[in-house]
């Protein structure tokens, strides 16, 4: 039902009110909202993690693969079939298309999803990276009609529109999460240059909609490092802290005759409150940044190294003259076991404890120095930097949001880019990503946070792209060798979300699994099972149009995680499709 056609006038009110709010709380760079939020006590602690990836991902190795076994009445499509389960794939011509094609891996070395009702075919990769219990908190919401290609699927999925004036969901709920919890000193970062290298539009964001965009160690170390030329005096400090806090309080606020220039006061004065918290605490060197960073990168070794070590994996790398698996192999065994950091959190808890102590700070400032020796240890190659520049993302993502300095996070995952060639390249990358999101979800869930419950139970973690790849390749050389093999742009695009309101241990939406599909599903002759089913937006289950089911659209992704948070959608951004519930727990 169109939400647009529908909205009733008190609704319409309502959200009016909500615009008006969202209007003034930006004007006003949030300060009234949040002395109210802060008077009253409020401090729930809730995360959002983004992370956006660029060109695609090679789906059939994780989430969204054909089984072979629904495959076996491909004759009547293919020139030629040679399949079975034993074998790797199958090459046929004909099929929809004027090339070659390779399915690539048989039922075997699939599995089903252990906890979904509908049972869903999942590929290799799947039960490579991620447990039963990872599964057990992720959703896979995959069979969304892309509302556009390269770059464009981003901005739908992540404002709802592509208008210039539409706010991210990332940008709405730090605002949100400013005015209704509390605010942190780096309170919503983008790990990118700027917004629009993540597919954000930034011309309309006000307050803390707007990110604070560090791209990189180097850019985190500038931002977090003393500056010699601050004023070191603890008490002038103070003196000039109270009275920029006068100046942008409610009793000056009235001296200001624009709203542009409260806002600016208001700004200016939490940019100096999280300056005075950061400064000279050297996060980039921070030995549980650190820790998150090599864990990550630890992780993305050694999966990607167990996972190209398959037989028929080497047999590929051979082809093309790379062996990835040899070098990530050598990566995994050269590095020792993270050191444990109990001693220096204790420590840490100490000195915060007894500050007059300087036995206790000497103590704390080896075992810093030691820690961080052990952990900067990272062997360097050109594979290795590769993988530590993806880690370095992820592990900052973590320790952001483990340590409260970050309420929302932004960042990018380079999942092999655009792959219609350079097969391996990209699936090494594909790889790398979600062995950074498995380790996020557990670098969370092992931070309590009381009554049983985890870091992750309040954080959102969403990864996602603007299309999926296509189970077949084509060939990336004159002679068709599928060792050279690319992947096309696929008829529907699919997610990942877990922690936070989200219904975890399941598959949301679908795609035609074969041909056999076509008696309940019918799609066009020979491709059509490649694009989504229409789904009960109640459950997430497949259901024909006949019977009520809907197609789903990205643009649902954006009310649905607005939804999770309580933020009302601007008015502007409000479409045909509206939160679907059955991703919400």
């Amino acid at each position: 039902m169109s939400r647009k056609k529908n909205i009733d006038r008190r609704t319409f009110l309502r959200n009016l009110g909500v615009g008006f709010g969202a209007a003034y709380l930006a004007a006003h760079g949030g300060g009234d909202f949040i002395r109210l939020a802060k008077a009253e006590g409020i401090r729930r602690r809730r995360h959002l993690i983004n992370i956006v990836i660029w060109g695609g991902w090679d789906s059939s190795w994780y989430h969204n693969p054909i089984a072979v076994s629904d495959l076996q009445d491909l004759s009547q499509y293919l020139d030629s079939v040679v399949i079975s389960n034993s074998q790797i794939g199958f090459e046929g011509a004909n099929f929809g298309k004027a090339f070659k094609m390779t399915y690539r891996h048989s039922d075997s070395e699939g599995s089903m999803h252990p906890f979904s009702a509908n049972r869903q075919f999942m590929g290799m990769g799947m039960a490579s990276v991620f447990s039963q219990n990872d599964l057990s908190r992720i959703a896979i919401w995959k069979g969304l009609r892309q509302e556009g290609q390269h770059g464009i699927g981003n901005l739908a999925m992540q404002m709802g529109a592509n208008s210039s004036y539409a706010v991210s969901y990332t940008g709405l709920v730090a605002d949100s999460i400013a005015a209704n919890d509390y605010v942190r000193p780096l309170h919503y970062m983008a790990l990118a240059n700027a917004p629009g290298d993540l597919f954000l539009n930034s011309a309309m964001n006000s307050g803390f909609q707007v990110p604070i965009c560090v791209p990189d160690p180097t850019q985190m170390s500038r931002l977090t490092q003393a500056d010699p030329n601050d004023i070191q005096d603890a008490g002038r400090r103070a003196a000039i802290l109270s009275s920029i806090e006068k100046l942008s309080g409610v009793a000056y606020s009235g001296a200001f005759r624009r709203k542009s220039s409260r806002g600016i006061a208001e700004a200016y004065s939490r940019s100096f409150s999280s300056a005075l918290t950061i400064t000279g605490s050297n996060l980039s060197t921070d030995p549980e940044y650190l820790y998150c960073v090599k864990r990550v990168w630890m992780t993305m070794t050694s999966v990607s190294a167990a996972l190209f070590g398959r037989a028929d994996l080497r047999t590929r790398q051979s082809a093309v003259g790379v062996d990835f698996y040899s070098e990530l192999n050598n990566l995994a065994s050269s590095v020792s076991p993270l050191p444990s950091l109990s001693n220096y959190r204790l420590l840490k808890r100490q000195v915060a404890t007894n500050p007059s102590d300087s036995t206790l700070a000497g103590q704390l400032a080896a075992e810093r120095t030691t820690l961080v020796a052990s952990l900067q240890n990272i062997p360097s190659s050109n594979l290795s930097n590769s993988i530590l520049g993806l880690a370095t993302n992820f592990g900052q993502a973590a320790f952001l949001v483990r340590e409260d300095h970050s309420a929302v996070v932004d960042l990018s995952a380079w999942a092999g880019g655009d792959p219609h060639s350079a097969y391996l390249n990209g699936l090494l990358q594909m790889t790398w990503s979600m062995a950074g999101y498995r380790e996020i979800m557990r670098l969370l869930s092992e931070k309590a946070t009381g009554g049983g419950a985890s870091l992750l139970d309040s954080t959102l973690l969403v990864m996602h792209t603007e299309l999926d790849r296509e189970q077949w390749h084509q060939p990336g050389d004159p002679f068709g060798r599928v060792v050279h093999a690319g992947t096309n742009h696929a008829d529907s695009t699919s997610l990942l979300m877990a922690g936070m309101g989200v219904r975890g241990g399941q598959i949301i939406g679908a795609i035609h699994r074969g041909p056999k599909d076509f008696a309940s599903y019918a799609g066009n002759a020979g491709y059509g099972y490649l694009q989504p089913l229409p789904i009960d937006f109640s459950n997430g289950m497949p259901k024909p149009l006949a019977e009520g089911g809907r197609y789903c659209s990205t643009k649902a992704i954006f009310p649905t995680i607005l939804k999770i948070f309580g933020t009302p959608i601007p008015l502007q951004q409000i479409t045909d499709y509206g939160a679907v519930n059955a991703i919400i727990a």
